[in-house]
């Protein structure tokens, strides 16, 4: 039941990367997107499997380093404030990582015609763009 789910998610995740920008909404200022919060019920869905699973990646332990060197570098540069919108972007990219570490164990075969459908979505609004609003 819950590969099925996670599939069901799969799919909508990549049908929603089509529509881009419009799928953005913006909570109490901040911009959030639908596919990051489908990545983040992903990531609750498939919760057990990043505890189970044991990762000894040098790549993210170096990763990590990183971060943490450059958070407390620019707490010292710049006001709380001006730090959320980054530390957002630094937890979308957790996000997707985490989210490529689940399911790069996982057998989840998805029909290439929704990687279609999603590419043609973002053709149609992107042509759509130009005749009606063109620079």
């Amino acid at each position: 039941m819950l590969k099925q789910i996670t599939k069901y998610f799969l799919i909508t995740l990549i049908l929603s990367l089509g529509f881009g920008q419009l799928l953005r909404f913006d909570l109490f200022g901040l911009p959030l997107y639908l596919h990051d919060m489908l990545v983040i019920c992903l990531l609750i869905l498939q919760g057990q499997a990043l505890q189970v699973r044991k990762i000894h990646l040098q790549g993210l332990a170096l990763l990590g380093a990183g971060l943490f060197i450059s958070s407390i570098r620019a707490l010292t540069l710049y006001p709380l404030t001006d730090l959320l919108i980054p530390s957002l972007y630094t937890l979308r990219l957790l996000a997707y990582l985490a989210l490529y570490l689940i399911l790069n164990h996982k057998s989840y075969i998805i029909n290439q015609k929704y990687f279609y459908i999603s590419g043609m979505i973002a053709i149609i609004i992107g042509l759509a763009q130009y005749i009606f609003m063109p620079d």
